[in-house]
């Protein structure tokens, strides 16, 4: 009797196995991939995507439940659907999960495929309450067993682009997290909210908050990245996240509200400096070329990052959490994306795009021709003169006018640098352009003054010899924008538009030769700095000229300004160089979807200047060789400077007033940009300049998307510009704050803190496009009807 037990058992699990799972087909997303809710033997519902009749993502339990009571009390619960309901097109599934407190979370899931999308939209109510108590939901999906975190990259932007190296250990798309093998950004981080991954088989997947709220509170955003617990009704910022489950395959999705990961070393805050000790004062450089009188060698082996440890501290969690409740309702709306044979760079383009389509961000129109005049005459306000030379102080108090004070150096904040960040020398040609415009006193005092700071730059630093990249208005001494360390960019940045100057000058029937060799005389000696591979190093010692960075990721400063000259002089060379140098930033990373080292404020890393600079570089040789493959690359690295630019609106707090934060409450947060991938959540407006470089683009490709980039760069970067009749609290018309928050410190900013580049940044938006096709630049500024 017990044989015929067994056997009949045995029998009836072999034929339970091999019964066909009932199924809803939701569709076909794309070529062989399909998608359905399936019933398992026990009656319960999941989810299931399949690719060539292959299960490539599923997920047998939908819902995922986390209920914090205390430290010890987190529970992890999760059902499929009892039911499901399919009518024209629409799969309605159901969940109930109860608890043993006796309260209920029931779960109302709405699967639709609409244009190749798969979509969830989720409603979930609390019956009963549960005192003290926190809850958030999930949804995610689970890769086949076979692939594991080697096998995947991941995209989310603004913070990790496929490879972590040069962002940082501890930043949330870094190292230390790949190590562990976990990734958790919170939405409002991202400045389009999705997360993307690659697959083995040259698919692509990725996951879009459609409809984000980003409601959060003083409290939990100024708690930053700490560990901790917040229960609050009010919070509606999700996290994406992926990790490698305990069978080894990937976990991807995403919970509301939000829930980080951190390492314990990192839960304070705390984040990487770029020097130990005290930062070295203007008079001991110019004394002693070095601060302190140290020697060079503590410069020369600068880390990128803090040094890593062995082993990676334990993770800890920031816990967020809304309040177990009777009657409290979360909903939230999901998009899955999928595509077929798609490369990093493509996945980067095409997923970006799919936001924009989805979210569709708004115009903040701007009369241009105001925002022009308030910005020339603030940067012309602020103009000085001392002992014959002329500059513009480095940062400004913006509700004052004031230049910022130092008690323990008196000189340090009159620093005159070129290029990032003080651009000294395009503040100089924005006086020019305003003057060429305005024939009246105001334009004519302007060209006086642009006159006068070229000049005086051109006085004082050296570029037969460089060792150093600006100027201190009080000393007349070397500086640069970090001292005691100058960048190649700093010089490239300003020469190139020099150049822009002096050609048109010369049109007008003005020459400049000296400004043209000086030029020159920089390049000549980068040019014999240039690599084998065609690389150049990074950054220099100050009064030395020793290397400091050997790294070559910003090998594409020089291209602009090279290939004017080759131009300009008719000489090869310079054309030959900037090609090699070309070449070594796409083949070492462009080709690959990642830009570095663009920012000199930060460490060697990802970040979206260099994503501009590249593509500029490109487009530059695009226009003197007229070879396809530039083109092609520009479009890659416009692609991914354009991923960093925040195409949602982040709401500011209702608890404080405009005049506590920076952000003011009712401007559009459309428009900015995520600053590196190192400081998650800080933005600013640095991309405003390359609305020209769209511009061309768009000319060059038909593509529309750059066209309607641009238009957005020409207006929504200009939205907490100071203008007459919208001060903000500031000064005067024309001010801004450099940066702001939009993550953790949400809606604060450098508090009161102008610098030079944020005018020429926004003048250049305005001016480069109208130079570059001024009926193009007509058509953007109009208002829409």
């Amino acid at each position: 009797m017990k044989k015929l037990v067994i056997i009949l058992t045995v029998f009836t699990l072999y034929f339970s196995a091999c019964t066909p799972k009932s199924s809803h087909k939701l569709g076909e997303i794309s070529t062989g991939t399909l998608v359905s809710l399936v019933k398992d033997t026990s009656g319960v519902w999941g989810l299931e995507i399949t690719d060539k009749n292959k299960v490539l993502l599923n997920q047998p339990q939908p819902v995922q439940i986390e209920i914090y009571q205390s430290e010890n009390e987190i529970q992890q619960l999760s059902t499929g659907y009892t039911s499901v309901n399919n009518n024209n097109g629409i799969a309605t599934a159901e969940a109930t999960i109860e608890t043993e407190s006796g309260t209920s979370f029931q779960v109302t899931d709405q699967w639709e495929i609409v244009d190749q999308m798969l979509t969830i939209k989720r409603t979930l109510s609390v019956v009963g309450t549960q005192a003290e108590a926190g809850f958030s939901s999930a949804i995610s999906l689970l890769t086949s067993p076979e692939i594991g975190w080697e096998d995947v990259n991941f995209l989310a932007p603004g913070l990790l682009y496929g490879d972590p190296s040069f962002d940082g250990a501890s930043s949330p798309g870094g190292t230390n997290y790949d190590k562990a093998k976990i990734y958790t950004f919170r939405e409002d981080y991202l400045p389009a909210p999705f997360l993307g991954m690659t697959l083995p088989n040259g698919s692509t997947l990725t996951l879009l908050d459609m409809d984000p709220d980003g409601t959060s509170t003083y409290e939990e955003t100024q708690s930053g990245n700490r560990a901790g617990v917040l229960v609050n009704e009010k919070l509606a910022v999700g996290t994406f996240r992926s990790k490698e489950t305990e069978g080894g395959n990937i976990e991807f999705g995403f919970c509301q509200p939000n829930s980080t990961a951190l390492f314990e070393r990192d839960a304070s805050g705390r984040r990487f400096r770029l020097w130990g000790g005290d930062r070295p004062s203007t008079l001991e450089m110019e004394k002693v070329g070095l601060p302190g009188g140290l020697p060079a060698e503590n410069y020369l082996q600068r880390p990128q990052f803090e040094q890593e440890e062995q082993e990676l501290p334990n993770i800890v969690w920031c816990r967020r959490y809304n309040p177990v409740q009777d009657g409290f309702t979360q909903e939230y709306q999901l998009g899955f994306r999928f595509a077929a044979n798609e490369t990093f760079p493509e996945l980067t383009k095409n997923a970006y795009r799919w936001a924009w389509s989805v979210l569709q961000p708004e115009l903040f129109w701007h009369d241009i021709d105001v925002v022009r005049k308030s910005l020339t005459d603030q940067l012309s306000s602020l103009v000085t003169y001392m002992d014959g030379r002329a500059g513009l102080p480095y940062q400004v108090y913006t509700k004052t006018g004031q230049v910022w004070d130092d008690p323990n150096d008196p000189n340090f904040w009159w620093r005159c640098p070129m290029g990032f960040v003080g651009k000294i020398v395009e503040a100089g040609d924005e006086l020019l352009r305003e003057g060429d415009r305005d024939k009246t006193e105001r334009g004519q005092k302007m060209r006086q003054q642009g006159l006068d700071i070229i000049s005086t730059c051109m006085s004082i630093v050296d570029m037969k010899n460089p060792t150093c990249t600006g100027y201190n208005l009080r000393t007349g001494g070397p500086s640069m924008t970090n001292p005691p360390i100058w960048y190649i960019r700093e010089a490239t940045d300003d020469l190139r538009m020099l150049m822009e100057a002096y050609r048109r000058e010369k049109t007008n029937g003005i020459d400049h030769p000296d400004w043209l060799q000086w030029c020159k005389d920089f390049a000549d000696w980068t040019l014999n700095l240039q690599r084998e591979d065609g690389s150049f190093p990074r950054s220099f010692l100050i009064n030395t000229a020793q290397v400091v960075e050997e790294s070559g990721t910003t090998s594409y400063n020089v291209v602009p300004l090279f290939v004017m000259l080759s131009q300009d002089l008719n000489d090869s060379k310079y054309l030959e160089s900037a090609v090699i140098a070309a070449e070594h930033v796409w083949e070492s990373y462009g080709k690959r979807g990642v830009f570095i080292g663009g920012a000199i404020d930060n460490p060697n890393i990802t970040d979206k200047e260099a994503g501009l600079l590249s593509m500029e570089a490109f487009l530059f040789l695009y226009e003197e060789t007229k070879d396809e493959k530039w083109l092609d690359r520009a479009k890659v690295a416009g692609d991914f400077a354009m991923s960093w630019t925040y195409i949602w609106d982040v709401p500011m707090h209702e608890e404080l007033d405009n005049d506590t934060v920076n952000w003011i409450r009712g401007v559009p947060t459309t428009g900015v940009q995520g600053i590196t991938a190192a400081v998650a959540g800080h933005v600013d407006q640095f991309l405003d300049m390359s609305a020209a470089a769209y511009a061309k683009l768009y000319r060059y490709t038909g593509d529309e998307q750059y066209l309607e980039y641009a238009r957005l760069l020409l207006h929504n970067t200009k939205a907490m510009v100071a203008l007459p009749g919208r001060l903000y609290g500031m000064y005067a018309p024309g001010y801004q704050t450099e940066n702001f928050r939009m993550g953790t410190q949400r809606g604060f900013g450098t508090p009161q803190k102008w610098m030079t580049w944020i005018t020429t940044n926004h003048l250049y938006s305005i001016v480069g496009l109208e130079q570059f096709d001024k009926a193009l630049f007509e058509e953007l500024c109009a208002k829409p009807e």
